[in-house]
């Protein structure tokens, strides 16, 4: 959000001129400087906010199993190329989006499809893309968190597989009811082993964008 709020004032710096033409020529030409920098400051939120789930999913992992395994959390390599590759898909698709906003309300205005200033226009296009940072946010940290999870828990049924207890250890799929698409109601509340995959190889938060599900062992 505080990208976002830095781009529309670097934008709104540009819309002042002598003409409706020089306007929109000038704030045209001034879209590419602020969508750069939204695209790169996305990126790094949705990186930091990734490792920050993963770290969280980790940590209770190792809470939760302290006192029969000694877990290890540390992230391999590709986690990290994953979470970036992630980051930069998000970064991308929100300045794009922005870009093509902010672009299309400078050309009704000049065309005078917009009543009003240029500037207010601007601000209501950009108040018009907040719920792309909520679904972003929404999306990315439970899709880090639930993978991370499942990760681990892999890795525990791997290095432990010869201990008695883990035959007892299974995975819960939670579901956000409130929220959540007919298949992942379907999933909610079903079980598997550690180690297993639910029905088709899903993984909780990771269905469809805004999935709240997580995995519970």
């Amino acid at each position: 959000r505080d990208a976002a709020k830095v781009a529309l004032e670097s934008l709104l710096r540009s819309v002042d001129g002598p003409d409706v033409v020089a306007i929109r020529r000038a704030v045209l030409v001034a879209l590419r400087r602020p969508a750069e920098q939204l695209k790169r400051d996305v990126t790094q939120a949705v990186l930091l906010a990734r490792g920050s789930a993963r770290d969280m999913a980790a940590a209770h992992l190792a809470s939760q199993f302290r006192h029969a395994v000694r877990f290890d959390s540390g992230a391999p390599a590709d986690d990290r190329a994953e979470d970036m590759a992630r980051a930069e898909t998000s970064g991308d698709a929100y300045a794009a989006s922005w870009r093509a906003t902010m672009t299309a309300t400078v050309i009704a205005w000049a065309r005078k499809e917009n009543p009003g200033s240029l500037g207010l226009a601007i601000r209501r296009a950009s108040a018009s893309q907040e719920y792309r940072i909520a679904r972003c946010a929404a999306t990315e940290v439970p899709q880090a968190f639930g993978v991370e999870t499942d990760n681990g828990a892999g890795w525990i049924a791997e290095e432990y597989k010869g201990r008695e207890w883990l035959p007892l250890l299974v995975k819960r799929w939670d579901a956000t009811l409130d929220k959540s698409c007919e298949r992942c109601r379907t999933l909610h509340g079903s079980y598997v082993p550690v180690g297993m995959q639910f029905s088709g190889g899903d993984v909780p938060g990771s269905v469809h964008a805004n999935c709240h599900c997580v995995p519970t062992i």
